[in-house]
């Protein structure tokens, strides 16, 4: 292949291909992207743990006031389990409307309904609050609906319907303690 340039003659495409101007432009052009995508996306999922694991850590600590009757015995009731979940899930959990809780009881475990708290399409449904008496099973269930930003990472990671959202569940099951 030849390239013939104004009034000085004719370069083979050897000479063209040896001259290096521009190709760290255009390296970055091509690696830069993906790189940039994977560096997003390993943020965006490290923070997803995170939160997952703030959640995990508010939900037993707040899952304790039940199991011990302290909120039972105080006449607490769904606000303030909320608000204790909220003042110890610290950090990357937001206390609004995209977080829910369903607390429900048992007469045993092997009856207890584990079923992920969402309908047909995949939305979160509104939980129930009945954290029980003396030596109830109780099963606490919290989840928070986590968007991810990442482009195109929400279609992988996303599995509430067809949005790009993330449903964080955290689960505490237990018997509540005697009088």
């Amino acid at each position: 292949m030849r390239i013939k340039v104004s009034g000085s003659g004719r370069w083979r495409f050897g000479r063209f291909r040896r001259d290096t101007k521009g190709a760290a432009a255009v390296e970055f052009a091509l690696v830069g992207a993906p790189f940039l995508f994977t560096l997003f996306a390993l943020l965006e999922v490290a923070l997803i743990f995170f939160g997952s694991s703030a959640l995990e850590g508010g939900v037993q600590e707040a899952a304790r006031t039940i199991r011990t009757r302290e909120l039972q015995i105080s006449g607490g009731g769904v606000d303030e389990f909320r608000d204790r979940l909220c003042a110890e899930a610290v950090g990357l959990i937001s206390c609004g409307t995209k977080l829910n809780v369903d607390v429900r009881t048992y007469p045993n475990f092997a009856e207890a309904d584990l079923t992920p708290p969402v309908d047909a399409e995949g939305n979160p449904l509104a939980g129930a609050f009945d954290p029980g008496g003396p030596e109830q099973v109780v099963i606490v269930r919290v989840y928070y609906v986590w968007d991810v930003y990442t482009p195109f990472l929400g279609a992988i990671l996303g599995n509430i319907g067809s949005t790009n959202s993330r449903l964080l569940l955290s689960t505490a099951a237990f018997r509540n303690e005697p009088l």
